[in-house]
């Protein structure tokens, strides 16, 4: 297991995404607070939570930040002979108290091990529009819209939500209600 006690001290690059941040006006109910280097970071369901003046936005999460249990929809996979565990664009190792936020493994196409996990069907969106979101909640930020007939492969499930592989090949919850099974596409 690589050294986790520098990992609150590196700095992440620049996000590469330009967009405004998602703001909430109070916490999210049943969040866990916890401080890395001095800032509070909040966490639940697979987000992360700066404290801002007007409310609460999404941040990427602070390395050496631990959660208890991984959100489902989660993907496993093998590298530099350590076992990592990813979601939401965040990487995880197994620590002693739960999973490590970690940097990504060294020359690891985040892609490549999104679709690890089996593909067993795929899904058509039904709606005239469906929002495809970062966890499987209404209260988790919106990724991207998706045009009815859109078809997703199916990766996973939560009450009412589906886990799916999005046309941009990124990963997003979408509610199963506004979905429909479609046969899985012949090997060719």
């Amino acid at each position: 297991m690589p050294d986790m006690s520098s990992y609150a001290f590196r700095r992440r690059p620049p996000a590469t995404r330009h967009h405004r941040p998602y703001i909430r006006p109070l916490a999210p109910v049943g969040f866990r607070l916890f401080a890395i280097a001095g800032m509070e970071y909040y966490y639940h369901r697979g987000m992360y939570y700066k404290k801002l003046p007007n409310g609460y936005a999404v941040t990427k999460p602070p390395l050496g930040a631990v959660i208890a249990h991984l959100p489902p929809g989660y993907v496993a996979f093998r590298a530099e002979d350590f076992e990592y565990y990813y979601y939401g664009n965040v990487y995880y190792n197994k620590a002693p108290s739960g999973y490590i936020v970690v940097e990504s493994p060294a020359g690891v196409d985040p892609s490549e091990y999104k679709s690890a996990s089996p593909v067993a069907e795929q899904v058509k969106v039904t709606a005239p529009t469906l929002n495809a979101r970062s966890g499987p909640g209404v209260n988790h930020p919106v990724i991207v819209q998706l045009s009815q007939g859109t078809t997703m492969e199916l990766h996973g499930a939560d009450p009412g939500w589906l886990f799916v592989k999005l046309p941009s090949g990124e990963f997003g919850w979408v509610m199963k209600k506004f979905t429909t099974s479609e046969p899985e596409p012949a090997a060719g």
